[in-house]
């Protein structure tokens, strides 16, 4: 009885070996859900940054427009209102608002003759 059995060793050897190979594909398929779950943590993270830069900007008007338009700012965004703007500054203000990401919740123009308009809009943010 001093001697251990041979057969006995070999089997523990194959129960460890059994453990071993079942914990090691565990641990596989864990590794390969966590790479998944990375890669698109990565991409809403670059949609995510994306985002806050573009709609985090401030609206600034041309200098040209800071007479002729009236410029308030709101709790989350900013209302600009003109009387009487001709059409040349209306292009100019428009061409700077839909070249950048502004959410324009209310936009509303109307022609008072041939040459100017009058404008009301909001941008939130």
């Amino acid at each position: 009885m001093n001697r251990i059995n041979p057969l006995h060793i070999s089997l523990f050897f194959l129960v460890v070996f059994v453990v071993l190979v079942f914990k090691l594909n565990t641990t596989k398929s864990e590794l390969i859900e966590v790479k998944k779950a990375y890669k698109e943590n990565i991409n809403i993270a670059t949609k995510l940054s994306g985002l806050k830069n573009a709609y985090t900007k401030k609206f600034i008007l041309p200098p040209s427009l800071n007479t002729l338009v009236d410029q308030k700012q709101i709790k989350n965004g900013l209302t600009l209102n003109a009387k009487k703007l001709d059409l040349k500054s209306l292009n100019l203000l428009m061409q700077k608002v839909l070249n950048g990401a502004y959410n324009i919740t209310k936009l509303k123009i109307i022609r008072l003759d041939d040459a100017d308009v009058s404008l009301q809009m909001e941008i939130k943010w």
